[in-house]
């Protein structure tokens, strides 16, 4: 009798995956190595993202730490799991012709796709609270509310987790800036934007509105620290 624990299954139906919808993707270091800290090894990983995913789907985030690699995207005309599987022999391969050895990946990936209808309009919700709070510290917990949503709707308990730890870092350095009102006021038409584009899965609009998101939270924790 085989009493060994039955490995959970995370993959959705097969059929999910060749549909055009938008996917957060978690591909962790085999044991969670922190292989990626050494540019040697990251930097050719990173350029396989812009060179070889990029044109096998729409990317609209990229995002490679230590020991894992975050991706959003939306897959072209092949099914997500087959591109997934020949990245990660892909850069396994590269990795291993510049020094490396052993296992780069873990066997398997995290993924999710935003498909709920009750969790949009929860986001709908939040981003109205936002619009209409005047405190600071309020408009802060709001917008961790409404990125835990966004992470925890998919249902990818793995990636939730490390986004909310990323989003509690942020969120300190966000609290001990200078106040700054002109970006409490832009927070929550970036959110609307982002609730319209996945409500018209527009992939490109998407990734607009992240990545300008990102770029005016960066600027403005600079300016203000």
């Amino acid at each position: 009798m085989n009493d060994k624990p039955r490995r959970k299954r995370i993959r959705l139906p097969l059929a999910v995956y060749s549909e055009s919808r938008i996917f957060h993707i978690i591909i962790c270091t085999y044991e969670r190595r922190p292989i990626f800290e050494n540019d040697e090894y990251s930097r050719p990983v990173f350029d396989s993202i812009t060179r070889h995913l990029a044109g096998r789907a729409n990317l609209y985030v990229a995002s490679l730490l230590p020991d894992h690699v975050y991706l959003l995207l939306t897959p072209d005309e092949k099914v997500l799991i087959h591109e997934m599987r020949a990245w990660k022999t892909f850069t396994t391969n590269t990795l291993h012709k510049i020094g490396f050895h052993g296992s780069v990946w873990q066997p398997s990936f995290y993924d999710h796709v935003i498909r709920k209808a009750e969790d949009i309009e929860e986001m709908k919700s939040l981003a109205e609270k936002i619009k209409q709070e005047k405190s600071r510290k309020k408009i802060i917990q709001l917008d961790a509310r409404f990125h835990d949503l966004l992470n925890k709707s998919t249902g990818n308990e793995v990636l939730a987790e490390s986004l909310e730890k990323l989003r509690n870092r942020l969120g300190r350095l966000w609290y001990l800036a200078e106040k700054s009102e002109s970006y409490s006021l832009q927070i929550p038409e970036e959110i609307s934007s982002l609730i319209e584009a996945l409500e018209e899965r527009d992939g490109e609009k998407c990734k607009k509105i992240l990545e300008e998101h990102a770029i005016h939270f960066i600027e403005r924790i600079k300016i203000n620290l």
